[in-house]
């Protein structure tokens, strides 16, 4: 039986062997997707190159056209998000020194994600990332090869006003084999500081997700430099040990970024000044991009460190951590809301501010920051926000799961819109007052907040008006200015600007449902965003009850878009307009007028201008002419009726006078043959 088994098991596993060694049948090899067309430039979406790819946007292999010897590439943009275009527009064919040339950047329709979407071609680098090339470049070249160049590619951007704001070693890439050019990496994909981790970024806007960092300026710049430049020296990443942005963010705010980078790390003694100016978390006090080129040229410079956050006396606990100062409180407390009663109740935050970290101002604050949540319904949230933004104003305005800088707050309220589903916690943000909270709990003065603030109360106006052309939609285009319009109607379209919106609409009319209307909330706030015109009277139109009204308020609204954007010619649109002007044909009184529109608007859809159709249909004169005889019409009517009343009781009252004549004939009559009767008997009696 046992050597019945042992061949059987022998057998199967000849069998097995067999089976593996078999020749497998073919796969069908799926088909190449053909190159993508971009003005004189071709994109193969089936040749990534992974090298050159970020954490968002896909690299792909380009070609030119007229110059097939030209090594290229191209990056796709998510689309959703909003890619940086207007520095796209300044980048273009700049050539700038110390960063990768822009070629060319466009909108197409790219199959492997079935939508259109922004794509961006460079010059391909062939030296490779920093990031693969750490420790091999002499510390004595440090500043010819990395410094210097990331510092002029820096001066140049910022001339023409443009942030990077995605420095890291894998974003840096040297042009050629011999690592002598270093250039700085694509900064226009995502929004600023999207794919940055965490560790390059300021502890003020690290402490923000990716969507809430906010565009930042050159200062966020030189602290990413001064990251890599950390990198570089340490052959890696500085900090293995802190393995969560949680670590990371309580290092920085307990011990500051110097001391928490630099570390026990042999750094030179020549290097030590430069990344105490980089890295200083007082962004006032960090070296600007003038500082660091006097200090390549050999000027030196003596920084002052900002210390860390002062130490209180005593620890306070809160979320099962020991806090001896603000700033980790602060982060303690907006995530973790709902243990903030601790802290208010027998007012052990300002008894704790007071005595034991000895700022009777900053209690005094605390205490007000409390008494203004418990004003507003004492909402835990409300109170965890205020309280963080007084303990320290630096950090992002953080309400429930929203956290954002200021200059982030579009970005943030674009991810919750589209990957939540609802804007409802970013608009609460606005509508509690804690933007406004925040800025007044700034100890200094800047122009950039001032211009923010006000934005954030037009904001307000706009989430407090629900009519179509406002609200939550308003407020997205508002505040990103480059996201694509989200309406269902054109959203695989990627329409990002004003004058994309009408040539967009002009496609898709060929394949969608005319019973469809042909605008909606996305599409008039959209308009409303961007066509840089004041559109309230269309907008109040478009938004009206009356039906007839709000149909021309659409027509009248797309044609003024029509003409300003000189879409031309639109048939398919003007037909898919056309198909919904029946209200509009049906507020004349007069039949035949109706009649008369209704055989001329065919003739004026061939035309495709939207203007003729609402030059049609709100003709005053023709307008005024129909209300005047509707009105005469009316006139005579009411006077017929009274008339016909009058006649009606005139017969009433003929009929009574003639009852009345008949019963005063009938008594006469009656006396007469009474008096008759009498008589022949009176005589007959003498007779």
């Amino acid at each position: 039986m046992a050597d019945q088994e042992d061949q059987n098991a022998q057998a199967q596993a000849q069998g097995d062997e067999a089976a593996q060694s078999a020749p497998e049948p073919p796969k069908e090899k799926a088909k190449p997707i053909p190159p993508v067309a971009l003005d004189r430039y071709s994109i193969h979406p089936s040749l990534p190159i992974a090298e050159l790819s970020t954490p968002s946007a896909k690299a792909y292999v380009a070609e030119d056209k007229r110059n097939t010897e030209r090594k290229l590439f191209a990056l796709v943009c998510p689309p959703f998000l909003g890619a940086r275009t207007g520095v796209m527009d300044v980048l273009k064919g700049a050539n700038i020194r110390g960063s990768m040339n822009l070629v060319e950047w466009g909108t197409v329709f790219w199959p492997p994600i079935s939508q259109r979407t922004v794509i961006v071609i460079y010059e391909r680098p062939g030296g490779g990332r920093l990031l693969d090339h750490l420790g091999q470049i002499n510390q004595h070249e440090w500043v010819r090869k990395i410094i210097e160049p990331l510092c002029h590619g820096l001066m140049e951007l910022s001339s023409r006003g443009v942030t990077h704001r995605q420095i890291r070693p894998s974003n840096l890439y040297f042009l050629d084999g011999s690592m002598d050019r270093l250039v700085l990496g694509d900064c226009t994909c995502v929004p600023s500081g999207y794919d940055q981790p965490i560790l390059f970024e300021t502890l003020e806007r690290g402490a923000a997700p990716p969507q809430g960092r906010g565009a930042g300026d050159i200062a966020d710049d030189m602290y990413a430099l001064g990251v890599s430049i950390m990198f570089a020296i340490a052959g890696g990443n500085p900090v293995p040990h802190l393995r969560t942005d949680d670590d990371i963010l309580y290092a920085k705010m307990v011990d500051g970024s110097y001391a928490t980078l630099v570390g026990q790390e042999a750094v030179p003694v020549n290097m030590v000044e430069c990344l105490r100016g980089l890295l200083s978390d007082d962004e006032r006090e960090r070296w600007s991009l003038e500082q660091l080129d006097l200090w390549i040229n050999g000027r030196r410079l003596t920084p002052i460190q900002k210390k860390a956050a002062p130490k209180a006396k005593r620890y306070i606990d809160y979320a099962g951590r020991e806090h001896f100062n603000t700033r980790t409180l602060a982060l303690a407390v907006t995530r973790m809301p709902s243990q903030v009663d601790k802290l208010v109740k027998d007012d052990m935050l300002e008894t704790w501010l007071k005595r034991d970290l000895e700022d009777s101002d900053l209690a005094a604050r605390a205490s007000n920051a409390i008494h203004m949540a418990q004003n507003q319904a004492g909402d835990k949230d409300v109170m965890a926000a205020r309280i963080g933004i007084v303990l320290d104003p630096s950090l992002p305005i953080r309400y429930k799961d929203v956290w954002c800088m200021p200059d982030g707050f579009g970005t943030t309220l674009a991810h919750s819109i589209l990957h939540k589903g609802n804007a409802n916690n970013p608009i609460e943000l606005v509508t509690r007052g804690l933007p406004r909270a925040w800025f007044d709990a700034q100890d200094l003065y800047n122009p950039v907040h001032v211009a923010l603030e006000k934005n954030f109360d037009q904001l307000q106006d706009f989430v407090q008006q629900r009519k179509i052309g406002y609200g939550v939609e308003r407020v997205l285009y508002e505040t990103n200015p480059t996201i694509a319009c989200q309406s269902p109607l054109i959203l695989e379209e990627y329409v990002t600007t004003i004058k994309e919106l009408m040539p967009a609409l002009e496609r898709v009319s060929a394949k969608i449902d005319k019973k469809k209307k042909p605008i909606d909330r996305h599409i008039v706030a959209f308009i409303a965003a961007r066509l840089n015109q004041n559109i309230d009277p269309h907008l109040k139109s478009v938004g009206d009850e009356r039906e007839d009204i709000a149909t021309l308020g659409m027509i009248s609204l797309l044609a003024l878009v029509q003409w300003r954007t000189k879409a031309g010619t639109l048939m398919a649109f003007t037909s898919w307009v056309g198909a919904h002007m029946g209200p509009a044909i049906k507020a004349y009184h007069s039949k035949s007028i109706r009649e008369e529109l209704e055989k001329e608007v065919p003739k004026l859809i061939r035309k495709g201008n939207l203007a003729d159709l609402f030059n049609l249909l709100d003709n005053p004169e023709q307008r005024a002419q129909d209300q005047m005889e509707f009105d005469e019409a009316r006139k005579e009517f009411e006077d017929a009726e009274i008339e016909v009343k009058d006649i009606e009781g005139n017969e009433k009252s003929m009929q009574k006078n003639s009852s009345r004549m008949g019963e005063q004939a009938a008594a006469m009559t009656s006396i007469v043959i009474s008096l008759l009767i009498i008589t022949v008997t009176f005589f007959g009696k003498l007779w």
